[in-house]
């Protein structure tokens, strides 16, 4: 009963964040009609959450913008005057006043807050939301209710763009794109408020995140003269770039056929001759992978091949020090776990630990890899002096078959126990005899902290094992199991 109650409480554990999640877009549409329709205090309260959305807050921001769109309508000229009197109840001037509006959001009178001032705050909040979290893809996230409604926020749009810098080149991208007039005016307009002439320009200056963030953008919008420069990161150092590099060609489809066709010429120094799109670019970056990773590949071979052990170490640590996520040195994985093995036989047991730990990162998982695991997690428990319940097994563990080393700890453990009482019974008798009745009740109650004292280094034992369940259970479940029944073995 008691391991049931412990499965299901670390079960919950991972299910309650999703149930949180799930529910973030009906919170998103509480607090919209709370904006509308409540009283100040609670109106007050809204606004502030709203406004304070984070990263774990994103899809559901993104699906409240995609609901506003949807069963929504735009504010116009009446949502920028609101905002403009948000401003001025913020201690600004107007529309145009590039300062903060929560605190005028927030303050802004009652009997004059209208159905038009409660979608414009929201609106407004959800923007600076996404800004809040910081990066240009998020910002990418808020161009579709910039868009839906550019009448009321072109003054909000254009300072979203100057205190962000560079980082919102890709939402400007993105903006190119759509059909409505004002909204390419805008984004047409931050380009070059940034500095930002060409479609080269647009890649310079930009972190990894912000760069892939225009890399996606250009064939989001369908932007034909921004398609040499994804094209040219195609082959870049850096994974992630290339991946981006690589989905944006693929994105503009049939229209980047002459593009590929040019960088097998250039890059590769071949006619690739008459094949479909998608084979053209499988076989491009395949073959400029294999020549990238060639270098690594020998080097993997090489420490591979070595007969000297201490050689072999040394090369498969510069390479795993040199590219750790790179295909070639994913093939050391062996390696590392005869490493490992062999570590454990000599009794190295800390340096087996560390050879196998690399070897599982690189992506060994195997039936042997699991059990050398569970074989050096019972050393390691052992030489602390706890001895655990195999997962398959409810019995107890054999403490006489653990090995002298594990008997003479259990001896000296329940020997200190008998000492200690044998020292302390008599104690308590002798006080019982000296002081009369009132010995009698100090004995008694000197017993009764003994046995609680006991008890509660059992619970206190019992939590830490609990403790530790849960901070294993994700990454390794057998272990959790075995946690858990030890746990159920202490109450």
């Amino acid at each position: 009963m008691n391991a049931g109650r412990i499965a299901l409480a670390l079960v919950l554990a991972l299910l309650v964040p999703g149930l949180a999640r799930a529910e973030s877009l009906d919170s998103r549409k509480a607090d919209a009609r709370t904006i509308a329709r409540g009283d100040a205090a609670d109106r007050d309260r809204a606004i502030e959450r709203t406004c304070a959305l984070g990263a774990a807050d994103v899809d559901a921001i993104r699906e409240r913008i995609a609901d506003i769109r949807a069963h929504g309508r735009p504010t116009l000229d009446a949502g920028y005057d609101a905002l403009g009197e948000f401003a001025v109840a913020a201690g600004g001037t107007g529309p145009a006043d590039a300062r903060d509006l929560v605190s005028g959001i927030r303050s802004f009178p009652t009997d004059r807050f209208t159905q038009v001032h409660a979608n414009a705050a929201e609106r407004y909040c959800l923007i600076r939301s996404l800004e809040r979290v910081g990066t240009a893809e998020a910002l990418t996230y808020a161009l579709p209710l910039l868009a839906f409604d550019i009448r009321a926020m072109r003054w909000q749009a254009r300072h979203l763009v100057r205190r962000n810098g560079r980082r919102s080149v890709a939402m400007l991208i993105r903006g190119r794109g759509y059909a409505n007039s004002e909204v390419i005016l805008w984004s047409g307009w931050g380009l070059v408020e940034l500095g930002i002439r060409d479609s080269g320009g647009s890649v310079q200056e930009q972190d990894e995140e912000s760069l892939i963030a225009v890399l996606r953008a250009y064939p989001a919008a369908n932007h034909l003269g921004g398609m040499p420069v994804v094209a040219s990161f195609v082959d870049d150092e850096r994974a992630a770039v290339r991946a981006a590099s690589r989905a944006g060609l693929a994105a503009y489809g049939d229209n980047a056929v002459w593009e590929i066709r040019r960088l097998h010429q250039t890059r590769l120094g071949r006619d690739p001759g008459a094949r479909p799109v998608a084979e053209l670019l499988r076989s491009l970056g395949q073959e400029l992978d294999r020549r990238r990773d060639a270098p690594l590949v020998a080097r993997a071979q090489a420490a591979l091949a070595e007969s000297d052990d201490a050689i072999a170490r040394r090369l498969a640590d510069a390479l795993v020090a040199d590219a750790p996520a790179a295909p070639a040195t994913r093939t050391l994985a062996p390696l590392f776990f005869r490493q490992a093995a062999a570590d454990a036989e000599a009794g190295r047991f800390e340096a087996a630990r560390s050879r196998l730990a690399i070897a599982q990162r690189l992506g060994l998982s195997d039936e042997a890899t699991t059990e050398l695991a569970a074989a050096l997690e019972r050393r390691r428990l052992e030489a602390r002096g706890i001895f655990e319940i195999a997962p398959e097994s409810d019995e107890l563990p054999d403490v006489a078959a653990s090995g002298s080393l594990a008997r003479r700890r259990t001896y000296a453990r329940y020997g200190f126990v008998v000492s200690f009482l044998l020292l302390a019974c008599p104690s308590l008798w002798l006080v019982a005899r000296i002081l009369g009745k009132r010995g009698h009740a100090l004995a008694g109650r000197g017993a009764t902290a003994m046995v609680n004292a006991w008890n509660d280094g059992g619970r206190e034992r019992t939590r830490a094992i609990l403790a530790r369940a849960v901070d294993e259970l994700r990454g390794a479940p057998a272990r959790a199991r075995t946690l858990a029944a030890l746990a159920e073995r202490t109450l």
